[in-house]
């Protein structure tokens, strides 16, 4: 079967040559509002004190028929708190029983009253609609991709951000009724420190952990690569320097949509 566009009108139907994919909008999500995990992942002199996290899993997924599952997210106004979210992924396969959270980190250990808000939509194949006017889409080997009479997927925008350990801001219009997939990326450090002379490791280490959070007060959206976790070990037994990333630190793209064309 070709790839196309089926058009159904009163007056009968045509096929159109063009192939893509829109991911269809199955539902909202909200968060448990008990964290599942919750701290203050800190010891030692680290000269820091890092961020307090709460992480927060969502209560329950809507129905995918299978499909992966992608999540935009809609923050709540910070109030000029120092608090950033972070999701802990944005696309889930339910069938391997992943689900979507957020990390939240603040200043102190309570928890936030009130909760992102989360869009999911499917990825893949298209599920057929019941209804008979509109259009329909199929792939080259005849798997269904679109289907108008689904609510799909529409990008207002597109922002290129970047994640420093200075604070970032962006201006977006309507931002209160902005949802965003939100980049990821994060760093973790482990330096040894203090070695004795010839004999690397055998002093002490330190260990930082950073996540690129994001935070909104107003129509501002706010970046930062913020430290969640910061730890000195005495003494350890072997060389522990180590580096890692995920993710770029700037001019990424994040997606930006109007989460009212969804509620």
């Amino acid at each position: 079967m070709t790839s196309g566009i089926l058009f159904n009108t009163e007056k009968g139907s045509r096929v159109i040559d063009e192939e893509f994919m829109v991911p269809e909008f199955i539902g909202k999500v909200t968060l448990n509002p008990s964290p599942y995990i919750s701290g203050l992942f800190n010891s030692g002199n680290t000269g820091i004190t890092p961020y307090y996290t709460n992480s927060h899993q969502v209560n329950g997924l809507p129905d995918s028929g299978g499909r992966d599952i992608m999540t935009f997210w809609r923050y709540p106004d910070a109030n000029g708190e120092d608090i950033w979210f972070y999701p802990t992924s944005s696309v889930v396969t339910p069938v391997n029983g992943s689900v979507p959270g957020m990390n939240i980190y603040r200043r102190n250990g309570r928890v936030l009253p009130t909760m992102p808000v989360g869009y999911c939509f499917a990825i893949g194949r298209a599920i057929a609609s019941a209804n008979t006017y509109g259009m329909r889409s199929w792939d080259g080997t005849g798997k269904l991709i679109f289907d108008s009479g689904n609510l799909s997927l529409k990008i207002e925008s597109f922002l290129s951000i970047s994640y420093g350990y200075q604070i970032s801001n962006y201006v977006i219009p309507a931002a209160s009724n902005a949802a965003i997939l939100l980049p990821d990326t994060y760093h973790i450090s482990d330096v040894s420190v203090g070695d004795a002379p010839e004999y690397p490791g055998s002093g002490n280490t330190q260990f930082y952990e950073d996540r690129g959070g994001v935070r909104r007060n107003g129509a501002t959206f706010s970046t930062c690569m913020a430290n969640v976790a910061a730890y000195y070990f005495n003494g350890a037994a072997y060389d522990r320097d180590a580096s890692s990333h995920s993710g770029n630190a700037s001019d990424l793209s994040m997606p930006i949509m109007n989460a009212s064309l969804y509620d």
